[in-house]
Formats: structure tokens, sequence, C-alpha cells
């Protein structure tokens, strides 16, 4: 598809946030992913890499919260 429109000089479709409502869920899944992404790295630098209780509740919560 790439290859064929880079040749033709076609435009390829991309609607993925032209409707919203249909995609909103994959939208939230990786948002939720993003999140958890970004709480793990800053738990991490900030307590040298241990992990305790207490994150294992954080992410709890925002997983369940999905």
């Amino acid at each position: 598809m790439l290859r064929k429109s880079m040749t033709t000089g076609e435009k390829i479709q991309f609607d993925l946030f032209l409707e919203y409502q249909d995609n909103m869920l994959n939208i939230f899944v990786v948002f939720t992913a993003f999140v958890a992404l970004i709480v793990t790295f800053f738990y991490a630098t900030n307590n040298n890499l241990k992990y305790d209780n207490k994150f294992g509740f954080i992410l709890a919560v925002i997983y369940l919260s999905f």
C-alpha cells in the first residue's frame, strides 16, 4: 500500500480520528496503556527500580478503572 502510493502519488486515506465514536474503545485502550507506561517510568525512576505493593495498587487502580 505504501509503495503503491509512493509510486503513483495516490493518497492513503487515514480515517482513525475522523469518526472517533467508532474507535473510542481503541483510543481508550491506547491511552490507558500509555498512562500505565508513564506511571511505571516515573515510579521506577523515583524509587531506584524498587517496586513494592504501593506500585501494584496504583497499576491495579489504573487497569480496574478501564
